[in-house]
């Protein structure tokens, strides 16, 4: 199985269908997220809600039976998917292990420019839009508590996403600045805005927490 391990917003959904193709494997997505099961289950889609919700054992168990079926398989994975992150969203002590123990091919997808990443990030959940949808012009207004609720969220996660990478022999580190775009497929995810008040910048190169 090779795993991508990373964070929203980094151009990983690109990347799973680059590596799909380039393998000629099985794209399970996010597989260990429990958003898919909400969604199936018509739950409501509120990325607070899914990023709190959490899957009995059983679930997990079915998941990884299916990853050890299925070698040649491809499977995007963010922190709070396999560590519990938060008390409200623990996660089974062993998945993380398990997610581990099955991957042959680690790959860490990072994002150095932090400040465009948040940015991304908090226009999809001001519009809850997470896709390539198309939208209109739009006039942005930074809420404070949400845009630092935000940074916090990545400096977390990647700190998570380093000490794995620290951890993980022969893994292969690439940013998004890297990743071979088609021009039309980056196209897709630019949203025509107007900052009414300057978004807050971070002088943090990201690469750093993973020398």
């Amino acid at each position: 199985m090779i795993t991508i391990y990373t964070m929203p917003r980094s151009g990983s959904t690109f990347y799973s269908e680059y590596l799909e193709k380039k393998n000629n494997a099985l794209n399970l997505g996010e597989l260990f997220s429990p958003g898919h099961f909400i969604k199936e289950q018509g739950f409501t889609s509120d990325v607070n809600f899914i990023e709190n919700f959490t899957l009995s054992d059983e679930h997990h168990m079915d998941k990884l039976e299916y990853c050890h079926k299925f070698k040649n398989s491809i499977v995007k994975v963010f922190p709070w998917h396999i560590r519990t992150l938060i008390s409200e969203a623990p996660q089974p002590s062993f998945l993380e292990h398990a997610v581990h123990k099955l991957t042959h091919e680690s790959h860490f997808l990072i994002r150095r420019d932090l400040n465009s990443q948040i940015k991304s990030y908090y226009l999809a959940e001001y519009s809850s839009i997470w896709d390539g949808t198309p939208q209109e012009h739009e006039d942005v207004i930074i809420d404070e508590e949400m845009w630092n609720k935000i940074y916090n969220h990545f400096i977390q996660g990647y700190t998570v996403l380093a000490d794995w990478y620290k951890k993980t022999p022969g893994a292969t580190l690439i940013d998004y600045s890297e990743l071979p775009f088609h021009t039309s497929t980056n196209e897709r995810y630019k949203r025509p805005v107007t900052w009414i008040t300057e978004p807050p910048q971070y002088d943090i190169d990201i690469r750093e927490f993973f020398v």
